[in-house]
């Protein structure tokens, strides 16, 4: 492969596709063809090289999901700046630990992160910031848009050439972890591997003009950035934006697919779930049984059960995915085949086919045992009184760890009535080493920034004393 392959393909895509939609913002029904973005990202590049950002300096990126958010990435990338996208919903503490670790040499954020950016850089005071207006932000704030810059006010600078010092190995971004396992932790992505894997996973989905993505990501994080955004990029795709999910977004989950006619979703197994639970859409249900093309789930282990379930309910095939795109866990194999550990336990078929059934680290090693979380988890939720559940180790004296548990019941089932019952049937499908030995009960379970469960607080609360 030559060294600007992927750097040639980005700019056909741009080519191809001028006067197709990529972009529709769901928040404020505006619309941004592949040229119209294009001219975006230019306005923005000429930005960042008018504050003396050039290739290689890191741009950070404190911003609402947005079309400027997006137009921003490639604003990065047609000079060979390096963005370093926050999330907005990571703690105070940890946004400030990453700006201070990130070596950013300027700061973007829109009005709705002002107050973050403000209590984040107290101490910092030497990192040069400019606040962005965002359409969605102006429509509600018209007068205070004369204090930040905009694209449509924006103008090119005619000796920028996109992408002409850009290569396959270039530094792209820094991707954050979510901080699950302690402080958050910069990963460096170049070009090649986020668009090499963008490219790899279109191919292996066959995606391609005809799927338009709904993104229900933070654009901070891989899956709002990879899965979501640049993926559908390299496919000729089209994305329908929206806020990033919450619970509180269930209730409204299908109005803007069904607004904007999107037929591919890549979602979460605690989106899953909540949707399972929550959706009493049935327009949204008809039109995914209908419309809906794909649906990929990743960022955490798919127990089977749940994967049934949505199948059953919505009619169409959940694709689990794999990746370990901003961890720092260990990899099985890097790209140029040099092997090293990534931490991942699994199976090998006879035909090549690697099946993950779990992460090292998470094993449960009880008397020398090692059992797998993901095993009682399956079985747990089979239990028709369990809704969801977690499984860990908590420390033990004698056996050095033991199993443990974290319930969600049926509405109107409480503990101490199902309890036996559930022993029993995890008595009669697991070796008696993983049968847990402690159960609680949880209204819900503790979400990190990205949505993550957040298995250290619910080991916590499971080792407490009760």
């Amino acid at each position: 492969m030559s060294q600007t392959t992927l750097v040639n393909r980005i700019r056909s895509v741009f080519e191809e596709n001028r006067d197709r939609v990529f972009l529709i913002e769901s928040m404020t029904g505006r619309s941004w063809t592949f040229a119209e973005l294009h001219e975006w990202g230019l306005r923005g590049a000429a930005l960042l090289k008018s504050h003396g950002i050039g290739k290689g300096d890191r741009v950070a990126l404190v911003l609402a999901n947005s079309a400027e958010f997006a137009a921003m990435y490639f604003s990065c990338l047609f000079i060979g700046a390096v963005a370093v996208p926050v999330n907005q919903a990571l703690h105070t503490d940890d946004v400030s630990y990453i700006l201070q670790h990130s070596g950013a040499k300027l700061l973007l954020f829109s009005r709705c992160t002002r107050s973050l950016v403000l209590q984040a850089t107290e101490k910092l005071n030497t990192l040069k910031q400019l606040r962005v207006a965002l359409g969605q932000e102006t429509s509600f704030h018209p007068e205070d848009v004369d204090e930040a810059w905009t694209f449509d006010q924006g103008t090119k600078d005619p000796s920028i050439i996109p992408l002409a010092d850009v290569s396959d190995d270039d530094t792209l971004l820094v991707l954050f972890t979510s901080g699950t396992t302690g402080r958050p932790k910069g990963v460096v992505h170049p070009v090649r591997s986020e668009f090499g894997n963008a490219v790899a996973f279109n191919e292996a989905m066959q995606f391609g003009p005809e799927h338009r993505f709904l993104h229900i990501w933070p654009m901070a994080y891989s899956s709002g950035y990879l899965n979501t955004l640049m993926s559908p990029f390299m496919a000729g795709s089209s994305v329908v934006l929206s806020c990033a999910f919450t619970a509180q977004t269930i209730l409204a989950f299908w109005k803007p697919v069904l607004d904007h006619q999107a037929n591919t979703l890549w979602l979460s197994p605690t989106m899953m779930a909540s949707l399972l639970r929550l959706d009493r859409d049935q327009a949204g249900i008809d039109y995914c049984r209908g419309n809906v093309k794909s649906v990929c789930v990743g960022t955490a282990p798919l127990a089977l059960k749940l994967k049934k379930d949505f199948e059953t309910k919505y009619g169409v095939e959940c694709m689990e995915s794999y990746g370990f795109n901003t961890e720092t866990g260990e990899v099985e194999k890097s790209p140029t085949d040099e092997w090293f550990p990534t931490g991942d336990i699994g199976l090998m078929q006879d035909d090549g086919n690697i099946f993950i059934t779990g992460r090292k680290k998470d094993l449960i090693i009880r008397g020398g045992q090692n059992l797998s979380p993901r095993a009682v988890r399956e079985c747990l939720l089979h239990h028709p009184s369990v809704d969801d559940a977690v499984v860990v180790g908590i420390p033990h004296d004698f056996y050095g760890e033991e199993v443990a548990a974290a319930l969600k019941l049926k509405p109107g089932l409480v503990l101490a009535d199902e309890q036996s019952s559930i022993l029993q049937h995890c008595r009669k499908h697991l070796a008696q080493a993983a049968v847990p030995t402690k159960l609680k009960q949880l209204d819900e379970f503790p979400l990190g920034s990205t949505g993550k469960i957040l298995n250290r607080e619910v080991q916590r609360l499971l080792a407490a004393k009760s």
